[in-house]
Order: structure tokens, then C-alpha cells, then sequence
């Protein structure tokens, strides 16, 4: 199926929905997780860019970002409507540091998996497909899209050349209440380059295991990091 987006001449945007931590759940892996930067090379990731992809739609013209929004609008009623959440915040825990080879990254990773978030993912990638949308359906995995399956993780750092075992580092504990539609823009030398602002924003509450979509079409300012903004 080809991206309807890709056929158009309209400034396209390179998008991604994600559990987006906060300062404070960052900062903690970072702490948790610094020996890992010293056990290989690699590009290190900032931890203000630290996040969990749930699925990668790709690059989408502008003008299609509302169709976006009501995709999560979709998913959360669904979802709230299935009850599947329990009564509390979608949690991951992360104690382990991985390499994984095809990606060669060093990522943080939860030894316990996560229903909740795997079906948030699987929900947003059919639904996507459903309005004309062509999302990475595999994701990243340890040793490639051969392994398949969804596995929340925190990329530690990119282009990592030589592998190490996984380790344990100390569980630090992710609460969402919320998941975001993410703008994603690199410049030419692969260097994070700040997102424009944009004039849509949308934030997918999950409080209380109720997924509640806030849409507003009227300018807010957009959380960017240097490389992304989240709506």
C-alpha cells in the first residue's frame, strides 16, 4: 500500500506515535543507566529525547495530521469501551540494557512485558492501516523485523558497532497517562533539528485507564527537545 501522503507535493512531516516520559522518568533512567555509556561506543541519545515508540506511521503530509487525530480517537474509544486497561496507568519498568544487532543500538528494556502497551500499539497500527496509512508494522527488534512482535524500549544510543550482553541496571519504573503523536525532523548532517510549531496539537489521555482524546485545533505551544515535538 502506498502512503497517500507520498503522492502529493504538500510538506510532508515524519511521524510516530510514543509513550512520552517525563523530565523526572528520564532523568531517572539516564542516572540508572550511565554505566551503560561507558560500555561501548556509539552515538549516545539525549535524554531529553528519551521515549517508547509505539508504532512509526512515516512521513505524512500536513494535511493528513487530522487524520491522524482521529485514528487515536478511534483507539481510545475502543479501547475505552473494552475495559482491557485495568484501573490503573499503563507502567513499564525498565532494568535491563540490551544491544540489538540489526538496529545496532544499546536500548533500555522491560524484563516484564507489557499487555497494555502492546495492544496499544497493535490497536494503532490496524486502525492506521484502516484510513490509507502504511505504519512500520514490525518495529524495531533485537536481531531484525525477522523476530517480529512488539518490545517497548528506550534507544541509549545509535550506531553501535560492537555488542555487549545484556545487563541489569537498577528497575526504574515508567507510569503514562497519556500517549502523543510525535513530529520527528533530522537535518542533513544527522545532526536533531528543532520542529517548526505547529497550529494542531493532540494529547491521548489515559487516566484512569480511560484513553480520552483532547484535540484542539487552535495554537498551543508543542513540547520539542531539539528533535522532536509532540503535539
Amino acid at each position: 500500500m502506498v502512503n497517500e501522503s507520498l503522492q502529493t507535493s504538500e510538506p510532508l512531516r515524519r511521524v510516530f506515535f510514543a509513550l512520552w516520559p517525563s523530565e523526572a522518568q528520564r532523568s531517572a533512567l539516564a542516572a540508572a543507566a550511565q554505566s551503560a555509556s561507558q560500555a561501548t561506543a556509539g552515538r549516545p541519545v539525549p535524554a531529553l529525547n528519551f521515549h517508547v515508540t509505539l508504532v512509526f506511521v512515516g512521513s505524512v503530509a500536513e494535511t493528513r495530521l487530522q487524520d491522524l487525530f482521529e485514528v487515536a480517537e478511534h483507539v481510545s474509544a475502543a479501547i475505552r469501551s473494552s475495559g482491557e486497561f485495568g484501573s490503573g496507568p499503563l507502567q513499564l519498568a525498565f532494568d535491563t540494557v540490551e544491544y540489538w544487532q540489526k538496529p545496532k543500538i544499546r536500548c533500555a528494556t522491560a524484563s516484564v512485558p507489557s499487555a497494555a502497551a502492546s495492544a496499544l500499539s497493535e490497536a494503532l497500527k490496524t486502525r492506521l492501516l484502516a484510513a490509507g496509512f502504511t505504519p512500520d508494522l514490525k518495529g524495531a527488534s533485537p536481531v531484525g523485523h525477522e523476530a517480529g512482535g512488539f518490545r517497548p524500549h528506550v534507544t541509549l544510543a545509535r550506531k553501535v558497532a560492537h555488542p555487549i550482553q545484556p545487563f541489569a541496571i537498577r528497575p526504574v519504573l515508567w507510569s503514562f497517562t497519556d500517549f502523543a503523536l510525535v513530529d520527528s525532523r533530522i537535518d542533513a548532517v544527522d545532526r536533531p533539528k528543532a520542529a517548526s510549531k505547529s497550529s494542531l496539537s493532540a494529547r491521548m489521555s489515559l487516566s484512569c485507564a480511560r484513553f480520552r482524546t483532547e484535540v484542539t485545533l487552535t495554537s498551543r505551544n508543542p513540547h520539542s527537545d531539539g528533535s522532536h515535538t509532540v503535539f
